[in-house]
């Protein structure tokens, strides 16, 4: 390449300053990269020229050679595109798009070029959508999509299961004397004990006082009702809300695999029909 050549490639990649851009030799020693890269990273020159490109990689990755197998795989496809968590100098990560490109010069591998860009903007974003659209914005609990999936998910495993289907006692009467915030915080409230104070593998609300939870183990007869008793106890206990002390009860019915076949429609209709008469016997006692 010809020294204007060399001159006009130099401006070239050192200003692209929102893509990090590294050229790396057969063994993934870095031969240099541009300005993009310096900032992307926070090191100098000094401290990145002739180290292995491996340094930008977690030490897990690092202890499974995945920084050399991506080499080899460029070597072998010409290319190799991935996105990943990539760290900084000050121990700090970014989410990154990278693609690495095997270099020939008359059909000579001379190394690669290993092209990084920042997407953690991006990456976020579409956490949060995906957070959204399977988590109840007022408790944070597994919405009905999200509840729907990750039970669905688990039958997939052929495991054994029993959903818990809860609804709350004497809620509208709290909500209508209160406001909606002061039943908001009642709702927060229950399912925050739901989430941390019961024995349960997973929680959702499926919208206003009713919340189904899902064991992820053999129906035992004996300790199972136990648990629907546990589940009772915990939201009965005395809500405080600044000077108010509230109260609600709860009536909760389960089901259990019963066959490998089972769905989650058929668990949730059976668990519903047990909290039916739950209900009923609550309000003839």
């Amino acid at each position: 390449m010809s020294t204007s050549s060399d001159l006009m490639y130099r401006f070239l990649v050192d200003g692209v300053t929102d893509y990090a851009i590294y050229m790396v030799d057969r063994d993934g020693i870095i031969l240099n990269w541009n300005e993009g890269a310096r900032r992307a990273n926070g090191y100098s020159d000094g401290e990145v020229i002739g180290r292995n490109y491996k340094m930008f990689y977690s030490l897990g990755e690092q202890a499974t050679q995945l920084p050399q197998r991506n080499l080899e795989i460029a070597f072998e496809q010409g290319r190799i595109a991935l996105e990943g968590w990539r760290f900084r100098r000050d121990g700090s990560c970014y989410w990154a798009s990278v693609t690495i490109d095997s270099i020939y010069d008359d059909g000579k591998l001379l190394g690669f070029a290993k092209i990084t860009h920042d997407l953690t903007a991006h990456h976020e974003l579409v956490s949060r959508l995906e957070y959204s659209a399977t988590h109840d914005p007022l408790t944070g609990l597994l919405n009905r999509t999200g509840f729907f999936n990750r039970l669905e998910a688990e039958l997939a495993k052929k495991r054994a299961v029993t959903v818990f289907a809860v609804d709350l006692d004497h809620f509208k009467p709290i909500n209508d004397r209160y406001g909606h915030a002061v039943g908001d915080a009642v709702l927060k409230a229950v399912a925050e004990r739901l989430a941390r104070r019961v024995d349960m593998d997973f929680v959702g609300r499926l919208g206003g006082d009713e919340f189904v939870a899902v064991k992820c183990r053999k129906a035992d007869p004996v300790t199972i009702p136990l648990v629907g008793l546990a589940v009772t106890d915990v939201i009965r206990a005395p809500i405080y809300l600044g000077e108010q002390e509230l109260t609600v009860g709860a009536s909760v019915g389960w089901a259990s695999t019963k066959d490998p076949a089972d769905t989650v429609d058929v668990l949730l209709a059976r668990a519903d029909t047990a909290l039916y008469v739950a209900k009923r016997q609550a309000r003839n006692a």
